[in-house]
């Protein structure tokens, strides 16, 4: 059966008039599937052209005017336009070079030709247009877990978001990184696991097999996309397994029974995530689990790859929606059209209106019940922080990443604007320069929420709001200050949380609480339990702010 590709810059052709029958009422403000909320925003972009989404908050059309698509007369005379989520026009380009066709890590790859030389090489720029790192690499891949792959001299290596080369071009060859780690070839046409400190995490098996004619020869397995959910999908020549097999963290490996990428049961695009693949039979698609069980039959034209739960899918009829692992619809199928999840957000196009709208699983969440205030520990009075806490804080305001309107109540619950003042004065500090980014809502103007905001490290509640006054859970702590420091580039190691009560951790943090605990920058709260969904003191939140500038500063 012949393998159907779909690339996440798929074009979508805005249709021009509603489909005959009932009106169709706009989406709610967000959706709840399993305890996990999924947020709808409306998006400010109201192009009337073929638009292409590219990731990071980027669409790009060509040859766009005022009154819709300027037929061209030849290749030459294409022009391209880059618009954000509110519809801005940020950057134009005429075609002279190669583009890439997808942003991620604020970052896309682009063929730049230097005039003193005549020589093309690949450089990245942002969504701007401006180059961040000059054209210097014979090849170059996307970014992927803040890293891209590059060539020079025949050999790969990778780079960081700011251009310096992190792990040296050694390796034949190269895949992309995934949940911090990446599968690399040698010279010698051994493979290996390496983090993003390019340390070695376990060498690839490979088996010795004897052929019908008594030779022995040795095979071994191949990413075919990198760490995702904690497995790499991969296929193998050993001969030991008929299907795609997952490798863990450590490189044991794992069949799926009865998928098998060579004869058309697996979709090729597909990655393995929430412990479930899709799948295709007959030109239908479904999904199945790690144990090569059907767990939504063949009956949808097309489903994407999971994340935090759920998997766009379409119908027969062209309709599209989400669903969740068990097939249940999460979404209702009213949507014309969704490109593939890009983290835990999804830009999609709503029948109603034919307007865009990002979906975000999780981001949203908040605790079921409202936390109490907790009783302060010293009267509100003395201002003073607990005697656990003094020593530490005291060298945070020395620091200088604590504003002076935090320096008090220290033992009060954490806001949500709160948190965003210390992020932007540690960031700030850091990076040495002040946060031109800015994202707007509509009940709150304040600047800092506004750089957090920008830069991708907090989200907002559903239609447009913030809700800043509202107390800081320890997951969502943990999840900002992880998005934090990835926005510095320099992220925390990942590892897997070992609390007692982590079936109680969102989905959607567990990640970051794992990367928290290895760090030392959030421990338990006693009895080995995290306590994910406690409120959050400002002396806490402080104390972990300093605590990540020790490691990032």
């Amino acid at each position: 059966m012949k393998k159907r590709l779909l690339s996440l810059a798929l074009v979508l052709v805005l249709a021009l008039s509603l489909l005959p029958g009932a009106a169709l009422a706009a989406p709610p403000g967000s959706y709840d599937v399993n305890g996990t909320t999924i947020s709808v925003t409306k998006l400010g972009i109201n192009v009337s052209a073929s638009l292409t989404y590219l990731g990071d908050g980027v669409f790009r059309s060509s040859n766009e005017s005022s009154s819709g698509i300027t037929y061209i007369s030849s290749l030459k005379d294409i022009k391209y336009y880059f618009y954000d989520f509110d519809g801005n026009l940020t950057w134009q380009y005429d075609g002279s070079m190669e583009v890439g066709d997808k942003f991620s890590d604020g970052l896309c790859k682009m063929l730049m030709f230097d005039p003193y030389t005549g020589v093309e090489k690949w450089g990245f720029i942002d969504k701007y247009g401006n180059t961040v790192i000059d054209g210097q690499f014979d090849a170059a891949e996307d970014f992927s877990d803040g890293l891209a792959a590059v060539k020079k001299d025949g050999l790969w290596g990778y780079v960081n978001t700011s251009g310096e080369l992190v792990i040296p071009c050694e390796y034949l060859y190269v895949h992309d990184f995934g949940d911090g780690l990446a599968f690399v070839r040698t010279g010698d046409y051994k493979e290996y696991c390496i983090d993003k400190s390019g340390n070695i995490v376990f060498e690839v098996p490979k088996e010795p097999i004897q052929d019908m004619f008594g030779t022995v020869m040795t095979y071994g397995y191949s990413c075919i996309h990198p760490h995702r959910d904690g497995y790499a999908m991969m296929s193998n020549t050993t001969g030991k397994y008929e299907g795609v097999v997952l490798m863990d963290k450590k490189g044991n490996v794992t069949e799926i029974p009865g998928v098998d990428y060579t004869t058309g049961t697996w979709n090729t695009s597909a990655r393995f995530d929430s412990g479930r693949l899709p799948v295709r039979a007959g030109g239908h698609a479904g999904v199945a689990d790690m144990d090569g069980n059907l767990i939504v039959p063949f009956i949808y034209d097309r489903i994407y790859s999971y994340s935090n739960g759920v998997a766009p899918a379409r119908n027969d009829d062209g309709s599209w929606g989400l669903i969740d692992v068990n097939g249940n619809v999460a979404v209702p199928f009213e949507w014309s059209f969704m490109w593939e999840f890009d983290g835990n957000q999804l830009v999609a196009q709503h029948k109603s209106d034919y307007r865009f709208y990002l979906l975000e699983v999780g981001g949203a969440a908040q605790p079921s019940e409202p936390e109490p205030e907790p009783e302060p520990e010293t009267p509100p009075a003395s201002d003073e922080p607990s005697g656990w806490a003094a020593e530490d804080v005291q060298r945070a305001v020395e620091s200088g990443i604590v504003p002076e309107n935090l320096q008090s109540a220290y033992t009060q619950a954490t806001t949500r604007a709160e948190f965003c003042a210390l992020a932007v004065e540690l960031y700030e500090s850091v990076m040495g320069e002040e946060i031109t980014e800015r994202a707007t809502f509509t009940d709150t103007d304040d600047i800092n929420v506004q750089k957090m905001a920008g830069l991708g490290v907090v989200n907002g509640m559903g239609e447009g709001r913030f809700e800043p006054d509202s107390a800081l859970t320890r997951e969502q702590a943990a999840t900002l200050l992880s998005r934090l420091a990835a926005a510095m580039d320099k992220p925390f190691e990942s590892s897997d949380p070992t609390f007692a009560d982590n079936g109680s951790v969102s989905d959607w943090a567990s990640a970051a609480v794992g990367e928290m605990q290895k760090s030392g920058v959030m421990g338990g709260v006693g009895e080995g339990m995290f306590d994910p969904k406690g409120s959050y003191t400002r002396e806490q939140s402080i104390i972990t702010m300093l605590r990540t500038l020790d490691i990032v500063g």
